[in-house]
């Protein structure tokens, strides 16, 4: 059977979680790989999936079985590039905030209220936040991925569109550089013209770097335009890179083709 799986934006996304759900709960579905899987780790206990989403939670859908008990899943859609494990404006420092603040008041009449944005203006925002990635300690991103790991819900859905496969893992694939019992201690490293996000790497004790293929990236939520609108903060996103590899790496991996 097809799959929808059109759509690369934040509507699109939701629209894709709500076919996955809609498709999981198909009865010609019933007994595909995850439905088994999930059916099996609670005694083969009838179950239906529901779609959840929004801002205020990490899962995307929740499987609620006949007993009330219920397994909460995040999804992810991936067909290129990276996806995000957050992307938030509540983790920006005030110092940020305050740069980007008088950055707007300064420039509100130059960019006839975001109707006429110039390189200048462009390159200007991108130094600040380009600058804000030195006053983040090994401690801060320790913090950050730590507060991600452990909002998390058990279950991991990746949609490889690609492939056309569904992905199911355990956020334990996660903990190696999520977990704080880790105790890594992280640099950031910059790339060409990436002026607004870095590399997350791990420094070992013997000096060894290890790249987590985890990228921190702050920028305005909605462009720089709609800063002057008043609908457009500074947010702040962890995204994967090499999503295969890292897809690849995870243990105990449930498959569904379609």
């Amino acid at each position: 059977m097809g799959y929808p799986n059109k759509g690369e934006n934040h509507h699109s996304g939701i629209k894709n979680e709500k076919e996955i759900v809609k498709y999981q709960n198909l009865k010609q579905n019933q007994e595909n790989e995850i439905n088994k899987y999930l059916q099996d780790k609670h005694n083969g206990e009838k179950f239906q999936w529901i779609h959840k989403g929004g801002t205020k939670v990490k899962e995307d859908a929740i499987v609620k079985y006949k007993s009330d008990i219920f397994e909460k899943i995040s999804i992810k859609n991936h067909q290129n590039g990276t996806f995000d494990w957050i992307n938030t404006t509540a983790l920006i420092k005030d110092e940020l905030k305050i740069k980007i603040k008088n950055f707007k008041q300064e420039n509100m009449k130059k960019s006839n209220k975001g109707k006429d944005i110039t390189s200048e203006m462009r390159e200007e925002c991108s130094n600040i936040f380009s600058n804000a990635f030195t006053s983040l300690t090994s401690d801060d991103i320790e913090d950050l991925l730590n507060n991600i790991y452990q909002s998390y819900p058990t279950n991991i859905l990746v949609n490889n569109k690609k492939e056309k496969k569904l992905i199911l893992f355990d956020k334990l694939c996660l903990s190696e550089y999520f977990d704080k019992e880790n105790k890594n201690k992280f640099i950031l490293k910059s790339t060409d013209r990436a002026k607004t996000s870095r590399q997350i790497w791990i420094v070992k004790e013997d000096g060894t770097e290890i790249n987590t293929n985890l990228r921190i990236r702050m920028t305005l939520n909605n462009g720089i335009g709609a800063l002057f609108k008043k609908t457009s903060v500074p947010c702040i996103k962890i995204q994967q890179d090499c999503v295969e590899k890292f897809i690849e790496s995870c243990s105990n991996k449930i498959i569904t083709e379609y």
